[in-house]
């Protein structure tokens, strides 16, 4: 079952796109669950079903509150997990600009995905995919540190 984060943009296709296969379990996390009724409504085709977790990318404790979760509806495997959170913003150069001010993105965009990938481990090598599971991390130029301060309002 696809298993995806942050759901505007090219996520909510992604899990659009996999709610239309046919009896396909799809896990998607957001940062507030008050905001994702419209996840809830997207159309399902036969069979397949959505489930909607918490989960912040840069926090560990939210990581592994969301795996437990997992569990408590009797997942035990996964066969994708997409992990296309990320952020950035406008900064000063990084020879200007504080640590305190990077961290946050590195936690977003490196920290957080990493910290995913070994919660999703044991789930992925359950998987009973034919071709393996797979962990896919998508990013792009904002989750570069060397680029961001190209980045502006």
């Amino acid at each position: 079952m696809p298993f995806s984060s942050f759901f505007t943009g090219l996520g909510k296709g992604l899990v659009a796109t996999y709610l239309s296969t046919p009896d396909t379990t799809v896990i998607a996390t957001v940062r507030d669950l008050s905001n994702s009724e419209y996840l809830s409504a997207l159309p399902k085709a036969s069979g397949s079903s959505l489930l909607i977790v918490k989960l912040e990318i840069s926090s560990a404790d939210s990581i592994a509150t969301a795996i437990e979760t997992l569990k408590t509806h009797d997942i035990g495997a996964l066969d994708i997990v997409i992990a296309n959170a990320g952020i950035s913003g406008p900064t000063n150069s990084l020879v200007e600009a504080p640590v305190a001010e990077l961290q946050k993105y590195i936690d977003v965009n490196a920290y957080g995905p990493f910290e995913l990938f070994k919660a999703v481990l044991s789930l992925l090598r359950s998987s009973s995919a034919e071709n393996k599971a797979k962990f896919v991390l998508i990013s792009s130029a904002g989750g570069s540190l060397t680029a961001m301060y190209n980045f502006s309002t």
